[in-house]
Formats: structure tokens, C-alpha cells, sequence
């Protein structure tokens, strides 16, 4: 046994990179490796497995599927928590799941995505080894981690995929992914062919569509629903061309199309409209949108 403790997960850390936490519970006092676990600027909240363990050492697997465990000293005056530690490599949605469940502030994103980074994905079998490790360093009993976390049991496996494989259906129901491509190439194909009556029909169909997550807003949300839809239409408009009948009048662009090219380009940029290759004009962004808000706006 040592008690050294906040050497010992300086040790711990500098060697496994796994996150930990010692707490001692006398003067209620926490150390953490690395320091940004004890930020309490940055993690206000307290997740609900924490207040869940049942027994010495224990684990439980947060939504944003992160392991956390705990080993408690036999007198119950000194605790480590191991954890987060994620058995694949954080992605951004890895990410944004871990700062909602811990009640991150956006304005710690960066901090949060070099955390995880560099915080190596091991697998759950060695998460529950490195328990049994703290547990030794604490207790100094050796515990077959076979035995004690029923990992020979077919029960308690079945419970464990289960629990995963119920945490990855709610994450793909929350995420809502994006079924609308059949919907999306059949009017598109209207659209190119100029089969108005089709268009009619289709949009007044009844469909189960999902437009998925396609921002972190639901303003942005609508706002790139709305501009993929005219990009995607005008594609299709164009690619159809028109049967022999003549223009009536100037392709202009449309006002978002407008606004995107004022944020983007440069001031030397010129926009063409036309009727045909023979008859067409031309315009500055300042005179298909004036007093606009561009780039030099903001500098």
C-alpha cells in the first residue's frame, strides 16, 4: 500500500495516460491528472452513475460511452476514480455528447477536444484490469477480474452488450440520420425532366422523411435544409435546360445565393446573368446587394 497518493496518480498518469482522480474524503479534497478533470469552471455537473456504485472497485458506462470506475480504500477515507476513458478514438460526436452530459460550456470546446485526444481509447477488458491494478495499489488484495466482474457469465456479458447496444439506438434516434435521398433523386428527376405534374404529386405524398442533423442548431438547421434544396433544384433546373421556348428573362441569383457570395468572395468578384451564351450581364456583389454584410463588415 503507499501514501504518497497524489505522486501516485502523477505516476499512474504519466505512464498509462488513463485519466484519474484521488479523492480523500476527511477534508474532502480531490486531486485529478490531468488538472482539467478538476476544473470546476469547466465540469459543473456530477454524473448520475457516480452516485450509483455498488461495490469496491465498480464501473459504470455513461451515455457518451465513457468508462468510469471507482476503488475505495477498506477504511472508506481515500477513493480514485479512473475515467473517461472511451474503448474507440473520440470523434466530434464523441465530443459534443461528452460536453452535454458534463454541462461543458462551448467556450471550452478546444480545451475538451485535446483532452480527449489525447487520452488513448483502450479496450473495456483493460479499463476494468487497470481497476483491479488500483485496487491492489490501494487494498493490497489481488481480485481475478474474471470472477469479480462476471465476465465468464453469460448473463452479465449479454447485460453489458445490451446496455451498449441500447445507449448506441438512442444515440442514432437523438442523432436523427438523414433518410431523404430516394425523396431527393426522384424530384430531382422531375425537376430535370420539367414534369411539374410529378413535382405536384410527389410533395403532396405522405413520406416519413427525416432530414437528420445537418447542424448544432436548429436555426442553422433550417437555414442549410433550405439552401441545399435551391442548390440542389437549380442544379437539376439547369442540367434539364429548356425544351426549345425562350427565356423570359435574366437568371439572377436568388438572395441567400446572394448573401453566401457577398461572405465568400472577393471584392473584385463579378456574377453573370444570363438569357443565353449571346445575351448577358454583368454585376459586382455591391450592385446585386447593396449595403450587404460581407467579411469586411466585421474586420
Amino acid at each position: 500500500m503507499f501514501t504518497e497518493y497524489k505522486e501516485f496518480c502523477n505516476l499512474f498518469h504519466a505512464t498509462t495516460l488513463l485519466p484519474v482522480t484521488y479523492y480523500h474524503a476527511p477534508t474532502d479534497k480531490a486531486y485529478s491528472c490531468p488538472q482539467i478533470l478538476g476544473n470546476e469552471i469547466i465540469f459543473k455537473g456530477l454524473l448520475t452513475g457516480f452516485t450509483q456504485f455498488s461495490k469496491n472497485p465498480d464501473y459504470f458506462v455513461s451515455p457518451s460511452f465513457s468508462y468510469f470506475g471507482r476503488v475505495l480504500s477498506k477504511d472508506q477515507e481515500h477513493t480514485i476514480f479512473l475515467g473517461p476513458v472511451f474503448s474507440t478514438p473520440a470523434s466530434d460526436f464523441t465530443l459534443r455528447n461528452f460536453m452535454r452530459e458534463w454541462a461543458v460550456s462551448p467556450e471550452y470546446r478546444d480545451e475538451i477536444a485535446q483532452f480527449l485526444a489525447d487520452t488513448p481509447a483502450v479496450s473495456f477488458s483493460r479499463f476494468l484490469k487497470s481497476l483491479a491494478y488500483l485496487y491492489l495499489c490501494l487494498n493490497g488484495e489481488v481480485i481475478d477480474i474474471d470472477i469479480y466482474f462476471q465476465q465468464n457469465d453469460t448473463g452479465s456479458i449479454h447485460a453489458l452488450s445490451g446496455l451498449h447496444s441500447n445507449q448506441v439506438f438512442e444515440a442514432k434516434e437523438n442523432r436523427n440520420y438523414h433518410n431523404t435521398y430516394d425523396f431527393e433523386r426522384q424530384l430531382m428527376q422531375f425537376v430535370q425532366n420539367g414534369e411539374t405534374e410529378h413535382i405536384k404529386a410527389l410533395l403532396k405524398k405522405n413520406t416519413n422523411l427525416t432530414a437528420g442533423t445537418l447542424a448544432d442548431n436548429a436555426l442553422r438547421q433550417e437555414k442549410n435544409i433550405f439552401i441545399s434544396s435551391v442548390a440542389l433544384t437549380t442544379r437539376s433546373a439547369i442540367a434539364g435546360g429548356m425544351e426549345g421556348q425562350e427565356p423570359v428573362d435574366y437568371a439572377y441569383p436568388c438572395g441567400i445565393c446572394r448573401q453566401v457570395m457577398k461572405e465568400f468572395a472577393g471584392e473584385d468578384f463579378r456574377v453573370i446573368v444570363a438569357k443565353s451564351a449571346a445575351d448577358y450581364r454583368m454585376y459586382t456583389l455591391e450592385e446585386l446587394l447593396p449595403h450587404g454584410f460581407g467579411g469586411s463588415s466585421i474586420r
